[in-house]
């Protein structure tokens, strides 16, 4: 299977403070960029790599300052939050969206 890295080889920023609830699933964490004062819900899912088309495709999730993910939301490849967004519980964000 091949690898491809959008972004080149990247590694992990998180602000500070950064808060985490119970139960939050991190896979590939070189491919987190996070501002400061974000908050994550219960049971959020971060998952920065997809296979398509046989390929592994690895892009950075961006979550810009003060965003807050409602709980039990999956968040993908190449997934981009504003600074100040507030994201419902139980969303899904596809790979790479436009």
């Amino acid at each position: 299977m091949a690898v491809e890295n959008r972004r080149g080889l990247h590694i992990s920023r998180i602000g500070k403070p950064t808060y985490w609830s119970p139960r939050n699933s991190i896979l590939d964490r070189g491919f987190l960029d996070f501002g400061d004062n974000v908050v994550f819900g219960a049971g959020v899912k971060l998952n920065p790599h997809v296979i398509e088309n046989g390929k592994l495709l690895l892009a950075p999730i961006t979550i810009g300052g003060r965003a807050a993910i409602g709980g039990y939301s999956l968040l993908t490849a190449g997934t981009v939050i504003s600074p100040g967004e507030e994201c419902r519980a139980f969303l899904n964000f596809p790979p790479f969206p436009k």
